[in-house]
This record gives structure tokens, sequence and C-alpha cells, in this order.
């Protein structure tokens, strides 16, 4: 198996662990890939962490 040559034009072409290349600019269409659902997990485990779940529940019972 060989190594993937290293991009400098700020392109990730197929290589999907790579350093960003691109700095903070913004990602050309044909560079993106995924799909938002599949972040599903990262958007919600910080939703379901315990302090945040007791907090809430802590709310509703001293709330009503």
């Amino acid at each position: 198996m060989t190594a993937a040559e290293p991009t400098t034009d700020g392109t990730y072409r197929d290589r999907v662990f790579a350093v960003e290349p691109g700095g903070n600019e913004a990602i050309a269409e044909e560079d993106r890939h995924g799909r938002p659902s599949q972040l599903f997990w990262t958007w919600m485990s910080p939703n379901l962490e315990f302090a945040t779940i007791f907090v809430g529940v802590l709310a509703v019972a001293v709330m009503g």
C-alpha cells in the first residue's frame, strides 16, 4: 500500500484522514463528502450527557 501524495491545492481528493489543507476557506462542493445525518450522534451526544439531563429533570420537578 502506498501513501497518497499530499496536496497543496487545498483539496482533499479521495483521502478521508488528512490534515485540513484548506485552512478556514470555504470547501468547494465537489470536495465535500458525507451527509448531515451521519453527524447525528456527534450532535446528540452533548445533549445526552448526565448533567444536562439532570438539570432538565430538576427544572421540571421544581417548576412543575
